[in-house]
């Protein structure tokens, strides 16, 4: 594997239209979705990492404030071609360490049924019920941050 590096992404400039077709390709239009102008201009206040490999975004993950003290982990995506190959772990450590740096104390999502294995061989733990959240099975998941989260 080439190395995989991981940028923070400013908000709409070049690398942040090419993470946002990434998860309107991966997680947007299998649903029959696609982003409003509205979800993209939220986006402006949150954090967005992409997974770099040879310079070609081959994963991202945003992170957003919830309050003072949580947050959260959302629209996380990495090409099929690349999965199984530690970039979500990276993305996901990476994201832990901006947060706990920034003063959060945890760290959540509302993780695709499908992803809940992954997350919680991160660490993250289930809370509450399943629910649907764009037609899909989720689970809200969630992780206490502490010094030995800090990457």
């Amino acid at each position: 594997m080439d190395r995989i590096v991981i940028e923070e992404v400013p908000f709409g400039g070049r690398l942040y239209d090419e993470v946002t077709e990434l998860r309107r390709a991966l997680l947007r239009r299998p649903l029959g979705l696609d982003f409003t102008a509205d979800e993209l201009a939220r986006e402006k206040h949150d954090t967005h990492l992409a997974a770099l490999e040879d310079g070609r975004v081959v994963g991202t993950l945003l992170l957003r404030k919830v309050d003072a003290s949580t947050a959260r982990i959302m629209r996380m995506a990495v090409v099929v071609e690349r999965q199984g190959r530690s970039i979500g772990r990276a993305l996901v450590e990476r994201a832990e360490g901006l947060a706990h740096h920034a003063g959060f104390e945890t760290i959540m999502m509302h993780a695709r049924a499908t992803a809940v294995d992954f997350y919680s061989k991160c660490g993250y733990v289930t809370v509450g019920n399943e629910f649907l959240e764009q037609g899909i099975p989720h689970i809200r998941m969630e992780k206490r941050l502490t010094s030995g989260a800090a990457r």
